[in-house]
């Protein structure tokens, strides 16, 4: 498989991810119908789209991160690898969580908008802008960016875990057990580190077996997809059944990895320009998630007809708009637009 098409697979991937993200930050129920908005229909049906399918989403993204990080990684790559990740993530992620505090800021001035934001005034000092920039306070959606700073700086470590069958084994089940008894005693989630982890090995065992594209599957691979999909449910049953996280986990994880070969045995065209500017929708998509769950909610607060349509069509809505951001930003401030998507 050519590397072109490998490149394609992602950008169809990393695309369907960033919508269920969006589809996860949507829900939009309880806004709308009050108290009774998670027993009705509409909630429930928003419920299982985005509490419960869309959440593949977070692993697959880091994953599909490990996957390309270590696919051809050895340790004398570190540094080189740290450069590049310093200007596609850490530089976006400086960027964007104060483009998002200095939004929170003006708008909480503003009085018709303050009451819309739901923020009161947002301060403006030394102390605020530091835990805005650094630490993502105004910025929800960037938790995720976060983690994988924070799983990059630790790749030389998991590199070494993951090399060797043993190793993996040695780190991934006492990482389990953590995450089975909840216990999460760093910044770094538990499950974030076990989804980067199995995908650095699944990355190692391919290169070493000459599959350096993970997309050369053996044969039978039409049947992987419907595999995978089948133990996520059973995984999400014994979660169900049990309360614990770690089936969660697992579950998610094959849900994830169900995408990612589904897409690889259908024959997909080449993505589009804007389906590859995942990164934009996804840091982009947070404040007009809400601003339009709740301008609408305003209007037509009450009517099921209405979230349930708003909630359907809000990926649409985000791809839109980040559209026009890239028209405006590639036209006009191109370095700009550069720094604020990594240079992708």
């Amino acid at each position: 498989m050519s590397e072109e098409h490998f490149w394609d697979h992602v950008g169809w991937v990393s695309f369907v991810y960033t919508l269920l993200v969006i589809c996860a930050h949507s829900y939009n129920a309880e806004l709308f119908l009050g108290g009774a908005g998670p027993y009705h229909f509409v909630g429930r049906a928003e419920r299982v789209i985005g509490s419960s399918i869309a959440q593949v989403a977070v692993p697959g993204f880091f994953m599909l991160s490990a996957l390309l990080f270590f696919r051809d990684f050895e340790l004398s790559d570190t540094l080189k690898k740290w450069k590049r990740r310093v200007r596609s993530l850490l530089i976006p992620y400086l960027l964007w969580n104060s483009l998002y505090y200095l939004g929170y800021v003006i708008a909480s001035r503003i009085p018709g908008l303050s009451r819309v934001v739901g923020k009161g005034v947002v301060p403006l000092n030394l102390r605020q802008l530091t835990r805005a920039v650094f630490l993502y306070d105004y910025n929800y959606g960037f938790w995720y960016v976060f983690q994988l700073l924070l799983l990059v700086l630790l790749s030389p470590l998991v590199y070494l875990c993951a090399r060797s069958l043993r190793g993996y084994l040695l780190t991934a089940v006492p990482l389990s057990v953590v995450i089975a008894l909840r216990l999460n005693p760093t910044a770094l989630n538990s499950d974030a580190l076990l989804y980067y982890l199995t995908a650095a090995r699944m990355a190692i065992v391919c290169r070493e077996r000459g599959r350096r594209n993970i997309l050369l599957p053996p044969p039978g691979r039409e049947r992987m997809p419907v595999f995978l999909f089948i133990s996520a449910l059973l995984w999400q049953f014994v979660a169900l059944r049990t309360g614990n996280d770690l089936p969660l986990v697992f579950c998610r994880m094959s849900g994830a990895a169900s995408l990612w070969w589904l897409c690889s045995c259908i024959s997909l065209p080449r993505p589009p320009e804007l389906v590859r500017e995942t990164f934009l929708i996804y840091a982009l998509h947070f404040a007009p998630v809400r601003l339009i769950t709740k301008l609408a909610d305003s209007i037509w607060h009450g009517r099921t007809a209405v979230s349930l349509t708003l909630y359907l069509l809000m990926p649409g809505f985000i791809v839109l708009l980040a559209f026009v951001v890239q028209l405006i930003g590639k036209k006009y401030v191109p370095f700009l637009y550069r720094c604020f998507t990594g240079g992708r």
